[in-house]
């Protein structure tokens, strides 16, 4: 008695996509890596926004609530990953190619461009509709759970008043914790960065800034960023910066003040082409007392 063999039907392989559906592809796989990179910023200027809308706001800090916009940033990844990736490598025809003729051998019979008037008469099973409505919905749902996510990661931050107060905002707006004035300060930090950093993940990384941390009495710490922390709107944020940081640092007697950075200051100044007058101010911000 002979064996029987089973043999696997062989899948027909789908048409070479053309050089139009190609580039479509390949700059909507662009679009998903740089979109999230886009919605980060925004992430990150609307939280700057919400937090001077008070004037009396001098600098702040976006606190650990904005990793909630990660989950959502990753979602817009992996989405567009899937849809153009997928489609790219399972080469669904858009617009499709005028040289081939679809939906007859040797390319299989429901195989047609997106845009193609026959494609609304391909057969598609009730089961295979149901799976696709189910997704679709699936993904709708995820879509809103993850923006619902995302929307507290723009009120998190710590902020620095004018009158040298600071106090801390929560994921919903709220204030939080302890309101710590001047009587508070322990310790201050003033560094200045210029480094260069690679990596495969993230590429190359430059940063040029000057910022100050201040030490609480219960050891709570505080930074602000001159450049990414200070208000910039309709404001000289270097000026402004320098002034508050050498009106803190007045503060401190000189055995609570750190100084890191100091031989980056010349280059920071040729950097951000400072004026005399804040180039003067920015070399005694770096100056301590003996």
């Amino acid at each position: 008695m002979g064996t029987k063999k089973s043999r696997k039907k062989k899948k027909q392989p789908y048409p070479p996509l053309s050089l139009l559906d190609k580039s479509i592809y390949s700059i909507g796989l662009m679009i998903s890596l740089l979109v999230p990179i886009v919605l980060m910023f925004c992430f990150f200027d609307t939280t700057a926004r919400i937090a001077f809308r008070d004037p009396s706001v001098a600098a702040y800090e976006a606190r650990w609530s904005g990793l909630f916009s990660l989950p959502f940033l990753f979602y817009v990844i992996v989405s567009g990953l899937a849809v153009f990736g997928g489609g790219l490598s399972d080469k669904k025809p858009i617009f499709g190619n005028r040289k081939i003729k679809y939906g007859e051998r040797p390319w299989p019979n429901d195989c047609f461009p997106l845009f193609h008037p026959q494609k609304k008469y391909v057969y598609v099973s009730p089961s295979k509709k149901d799976r696709r409505r189910t997704g679709v919905k699936a993904w709708c749902i995820g879509f809103l759970v993850v923006l619902l996510m995302a929307l507290p990661s723009f009120f998190g931050r710590n902020c620095l008043y004018q009158d040298n107060s600071v106090a801390s905002y929560n994921c919903f707006n709220q204030k939080t914790g302890t309101t710590y004035t001047e009587e508070d300060f322990s310790q201050l930090t003033i560094r200045a960065l210029w480094s260069t950093h690679w990596s495969r993940g993230t590429g190359i990384t430059r940063t040029r800034e000057y910022r100050m941390t201040i030490e609480m009495a219960d050891a709570e710490e505080f930074t602000f960023s001159a450049i990414k922390g200070f208000r910039w709107q309709g404001t000289d944020v270097l000026t402004d910066s320098i002034n508050k940081m050498a009106e803190i640092k007045t503060l401190f007697p000189p055995e609570n003040i750190t100084i890191k950075g100091k031989d980056k200051v010349g280059r920071l100044i040729d950097y951000y082409e400072m004026n005399e007058t804040q180039a003067q101010a920015f070399r005694a911000l770096f100056e301590v007392a003996e």
